[in-house]
């Protein structure tokens, strides 16, 4: 029956394995798959309507209560921001080419981020990897260390 749970891509890995390795990788992807939505694409948004960023609703919660943003929609959540950022100011001394540099890696944070699976496309009990693993990140630069979504 927990076989029949796991996604695609799990199964096709069970079935390549070792007998007496299965019923630990089946306990293993049972404890570490996702068990709800891993990107709430919930958004940020500034006092011009521009989005700003795609969050959890944790992240979203957390601008409500600190008095720092109001909903203004649901499906998906948005919340507008009662201030303006800082940065944003910043936009006004880029250069043209710098202006341009930086909207581009803006659009990272806007896009939506799908909850599937990128191997085989499951949709629910996906496992996460990161793409520099922990026991190797410890040894990098406080820069590359700090919390970002779109390296797991």
């Amino acid at each position: 029956a927990a076989v029949a749970e796991l996604p695609e891509s799990c199964r096709r890995k069970l079935q390549s394995m070792p007998v007496e390795k299965r019923a630990r990788y089946i306990q293993f992807a049972n404890r570490f798959s996702a068990k709800r939505k891993v990107y709430g694409n919930c958004e940020l948004i500034a006092k011009d309507g521009t989005v700003l960023a795609k969050c959890d609703q944790k992240k979203i919660q957390w601008y409500i209560q600190k008095g720092l943003g109001e909903v203004v929609g649901e499906d998906p959540v948005r919340v507008m921001l009662t201030f303006e950022p800082e940065w944003r100011g910043m936009y006004d001394q880029l250069t043209p080419e710098q202006l341009e540099a930086q909207l581009k890696s803006d659009e990272f944070f806007v896009q939506e981020k799908r909850n599937q699976c990128v191997v085989c496309g499951a949709l629910e009990k996906y496992l996460r990897f990161h793409v520099v693993p922990m026991i190797y990140r410890r040894h990098l630069p406080e820069a590359f260390k700090s919390h970002c979504s779109h390296d797991v």
